[in-house]
């Protein structure tokens, strides 16, 4: 991901190549400015772009690229070569940094597969191929299942009317790279949610409304292989060995998460990160 940079005067506010140039490959590249022309990528004389997002960039003139070779890429204006695909890569939330596509844009499962891809990981850390064709950019859409407490708990949980009413139910249908979106509640366990594959469990208004709590008897969430935890309160969680809160692994990120009231009897009574979390 490539963002948030600046050429105060001159060419390539995100990337510039030049000469024999390189291979910008998987990146979006995306709200960067130029002081002249190229926001997003600037080739001189060289460059190829393959399987990336250049898009949302500004300069005086070209404001997200000028020059290079392209390949299976999303550009605006359309950049031409083999595979493009011109216009809108519909990001999931821009003016929050959320630079993730979904299904429905037109970067999905349209860039080209190469050979690292086989046991490669996107920036997420997540399978950098999971449908089959990679997509463009840094990100690989996931497939999607829902949690709420109003749904109908209907298998295999993937829009919000057949949500699962827990998030145990929710991780087993899950594959490695999925994510779970969780909507606003306390979810309280009998036993820990224990998520072995590495997916992504996101709440979609934060921890101020959604909370995973262990109702004073068991820990809150296990997750060894690592993934993504992501704004929520842990809350009440009392455990008789490490990580009462969370217990992570596999470079686990918990983030925008409030831990609170959580008792382990040895070690981390909040959070738990162990092999590399």
């Amino acid at each position: 991901l490539i963002t948030g940079n600046r050429a105060r005067t001159g060419n390539g506010g995100g990337v510039l190549a030049y000469l024999s140039g390189g291979l910008v490959e998987n990146c979006t590249v995306a709200g960067n400015s130029a002081g002249n022309a190229g926001g997003g990528v600037y080739c001189n004389s060289g460059g190829t772009i393959s399987n990336s997002i250049v898009y949302g960039n500004t300069a005086s003139t070209s404001s997200n690229w000028t020059g290079g070779t392209w390949a299976y890429s999303c550009a605006a204006p359309a950049p031409g070569g083999s595979g493009y695909t011109g216009g809108n890569p519909l990001f999931a939330d821009p003016a929050a940094g959320n630079f993730r596509v979904n299904s429905n844009s037109p970067c999905y499962n349209t860039g080209s597969n190469a050979w690292w891809m086989a046991g490669g990981e996107d920036l997420a850390g997540f399978p950098r191929v999971i449908n089959g064709i990679v997509d463009m950019g840094c990100y690989e859409v996931t497939p999607v299942h829902y949690v709420s407490t109003s749904g109908t708990a209907t298998w295999p949980y993937d829009a919000w009317t057949n949500s699962a009413a827990n998030l145990q139910s929710a991780v087993n249908v899950a594959q490695p790279g999925d994510t779970i979106w969780v909507s606003n509640g306390t979810y309280t366990v009998g036993s820990f949610v224990w998520a072995s594959q590495r997916v992504a469990i996101v709440s979609v208004n934060g921890r101020d409304v959604t909370a995973i709590s262990g109702g004073g008897s068991t820990r809150c969430i296990y997750m060894p292989n690592g993934g993504l935890l992501r704004g929520f309160t842990l809350t009440n969680a009392n455990w008789g060995g490490d990580g009462a809160g969370v217990y992570g692994g596999g470079g686990l990120v918990v983030q925008s998460c409030r831990v609170v009231n959580c008792v382990a009897a040895w070690s981390g009574g909040g959070i738990y990160l162990n092999s590399s979390g």
